[in-house]
C-alpha cells in the first residue's frame, strides 16, 4: 500500500517536470528560430440547402466537422511540408548560388590577380627592356666616343710624328746644307790656302833659288879664294917624309872657324 501511495505522486511529479521542461524547450527553440506560422486555409464548399432537404440529421454534423478539421490539418501539414521543402530548396539554391557566386568571385579575383601579375611582369619586362636598350645605347655611345677619341689620339700622334719627322728632315737637310756649305767653305778656304801656299811656295822657291844662286856665286868666289889660300898654306907647310912612296895619299883635315 505504501509503495502504491508513493508511486502515483512520483509519476505525477515526473510528468509535471517533463511538461515544464517541454515548455522551456519550446520557448528556447522559439527564441532561437521563431516559428513561422502559416495562415490557415479554409476549404469552402457550396451547399444547396434545397437539395439537402430539411435538416433532419443533426447528429452527423460533428462527424463532418471532425473530418473537415482532419482534412484541413492534413492539408496544412502538407502545405507546411511543401513550404519547408520549398524553403529548403530555396536555401539550397541560395547556398548553391552563393557558392557559385563565391567561386565566380574567387575565379574573377584569381583571374584579376593573374592579369595583374601578368601586367606587372609585362611592365617589369618593358622596364628591363628599356633599361637594357638604354644601357646598350650608353655602351654604344661610350664605345663610339672612345673609338673617336682613340682615332683622334692616333691622328694627333701621327700628326706629331709627321711634324717631328718633317722637323728632323728639315734639320737633317739644314745640317746637310750647313755641312755642305762648311765643306765648300773649307774646300774653298783650303783651295785658297793651297793656292796661297802654292804662290808662297813658288815665291819662296824663287827667293831660295835666287839666294842659292847668289850664295853659289858668292861661294864660288869664296871657294876660289879659299882654295887658293889653302893650297898656298899646304905648299908652305908640306913636308914629305923619307918613307913616302909613290901612290901614297895624305888626308888633310881643315877646320874653318866662322
Amino acid at each position: 500500500m505504501e509503495i502504491r501511495s508513493y508511486l502515483l505522486p512520483t509519476l505525477l511529479a515526473t510528468l509535471l517536470h517533463l511538461i515544464v521542461l517541454g515548455g522551456l524547450l519550446t520557448q528556447w527553440i522559439g527564441e532561437r528560430e521563431p516559428e513561422r506560422r502559416m495562415p490557415r486555409h479554409i476549404q469552402a464548399k457550396m451547399i444547396d440547402l434545397d437539395a439537402l432537404g430539411p435538416v433532419s440529421a443533426p447528429q452527423s454534423r460533428p462527424v463532418q466537422d471532425n473530418t473537415q478539421k482532419q482534412e484541413q490539418a492534413r492539408q496544412a501539414a502538407e502545405q507546411k511540408a511543401a513550404q519547408e521543402r520549398a524553403q529548403q530548396q530555396a536555401r539550397q539554391v541560395a547556398e548553391r548560388q552563393a557558392a557559385e557566386k563565391k567561386a565566380t568571385e574567387k575565379k574573377l579575383a584569381e583571374q584579376k590577380a593573374a592579369e595583374k601579375k601578368l601586367a606587372e611582369q609585362k611592365a617589369a619586362a618593358e622596364v628591363k627592356r628599356k633599361q637594357d636598350e638604354a644601357l646598350a645605347l650608353k655602351r654604344k655611345t661610350e664605345a663610339e666616343a672612345k673609338r673617336k677619341a682613340e682615332e683622334k689620339r692616333k691622328a694627333e700622334e701621327q700628326r706629331l710624328a709627321q711634324a717631328k719627322q718633317q722637323e728632323r728632315e728639315k734639320a737633317s737637310a739644314k745640317a746637310k746644307a750647313d755641312a755642305a756649305a762648311k765643306a765648300k767653305a773649307a774646300a774653298d778656304a783650303k783651295a785658297a790656302d793651297a793656292k796661297a801656299k802654292a804662290v808662297a811656295d813658288a815665291k819662296a822657291t824663287a827667293a831660295r833659288e835666287q839666294q842659292r844662286q847668289a850664295a853659289a856665286r858668292q861661294a864660288e868666289s869664296v871657294v876660289g879664294d879659299i882654295q887658293s889660300y889653302i893650297q898656298a898654306l899646304l905648299q908652305d907647310n908640306w913636308r914629305i917624309p923619307g918613307t913616302a912612296r909613290n901612290g901614297m895619299e895624305a888626308i888633310v883635315s881643315i877646320r874653318l872657324l866662322g
